[in-house]
């Protein structure tokens, strides 16, 4: 029942937005970054942005924002952050796409068909006291196993993992159109993921675990042996994070993205496979940039939107207008 009346209001939301895209106005759009429960930065930068807040759902009369994924999670205001950005989206001045923080929560959520006794996303062990902490406060907010939960887990469910439009793209953490293509032939309507896609996602090493963990976890590869380093939330690491947006980079140190003060070495990555640089306006967040760094364009047609706002950075937005030469002057925060 949650499902059916989950997909009415995502259609319903579709309609109104198409309507008020093909609408006289011109519209923009102001992408932003992961926010995490940070529901007061995000209402203090919808105000900056000129947005209003009416009974329903805060607006512009000519933009509309679009949120990259990973709502929740760490910061104070899960539900608050949850229900203005519904609301937005189902007013029709917003759309969302997934990140591998609503990835992880519907998999913790969703029983193992192969083994009911379990989850999807792992629960036990020390890998599930990681899991667990690392998705505690949202747990908190919701009451886990609530109705409440299953609600919030069952909206998300409806978020499609990217947007592609003529002149841009939004995905979570990487845009990799040969991984995009394979898998969105299994979606449902709009990107979005049904249950076989789901289970199968969970699946390590089949082809729906490998594109959907490049698209909300970005190109990662592995340390030469022996190789590791200790991540922000005290996982050892065997695999960096690449820069996959800049083909140019070869080594572990230069590709490298992620903690600063990681130590790397500066030869080529063993078996490097290249995602192609975009070749359009694509906008993403997840990484983690430092807080204080300069607010730039990765590359002319790349923008990462996420400065670290869990850990005290800004909450970060791009106003794009289709522009295909991506400007530092577009960054608002």
């Amino acid at each position: 029942m949650l499902r059916s009346l989950s997909f009415c209001l995502h259609y319903l939301t579709v309609k109104i937005f198409d309507l008020k895209e093909d609408s006289n106005l011109s519209v923009g759009f102001d992408i932003i970054g992961d926010i995490h429960g940070h529901a007061e930065k995000l209402r203090n930068l919808l105000r900056k942005m000129g947005y209003k807040k009416a009974i329903s759902s805060w607006s512009h009369s000519e933009r509309v924002a679009i949120f990259v994924g990973d709502l929740i999670d760490r910061g104070p205001e899960q539900l608050g952050t949850l229900k203005l950005i519904r609301n937005m989206v189902e007013m029709g001045n917003a759309r969302v796409v997934m990140g591998n923080h609503e990835f992880n929560a519907i998999g913790w959520m969703t029983r193992d068909p192969d083994n009911l006794e379990h989850y999807l996303r792992q629960r036990h062990g020390d890998k599930g006291k990681i899991n667990r902490r690392q998705h505690s406060r949202f747990l908190e907010e919701v009451g886990e196993g609530s109705a409440t939960h299953e609600e919030w887990v069952d909206w998300m469910k409806s978020l499609p993992l990217w947007i592609e439009e003529k002149d841009y793209r939004v995905v979570h953490a990487c845009w990799d159109g040969g991984l995009i293509e394979k898998l969105r032939l299994s979606l449902d309507e709009d990107h979005t993921l049904n249950d076989a896609v789901l289970i199968e996602g969970y699946r390590k090493g089949s082809a729906a675990y490998n594109c959907i963990d490049t698209i909300l976890k970005g190109v990662e590869v592995p340390l030469p042996s022996g190789q590791y380093f200790t991540d922000k939330d005290g996982v050892r690491r065997s695999d960096i994070r690449v820069r996959w947006w800049d083909s140019s980079l070869d080594s572990y140190k230069s590709a490298y993205i992620g903690p600063p003060g990681v130590s790397l070495p500066d030869t080529p990555i063993i078996n490097h496979v290249k995602v192609s640089a975009p070749d359009k306006p694509t906008f993403f967040g997840h990484y983690w940039f430092e807080p204080e760094s300069e607010k730039v364009p990765v590359t002319m047609k790349a923008v990462c939107l996420d400065y670290s706002v869990a850990a005290g950075g800004p909450l970060v937005a791009y106003r794009f207008d289709g522009e295909q030469e991506l400007s530092e002057s577009k960054f608002i925060w």
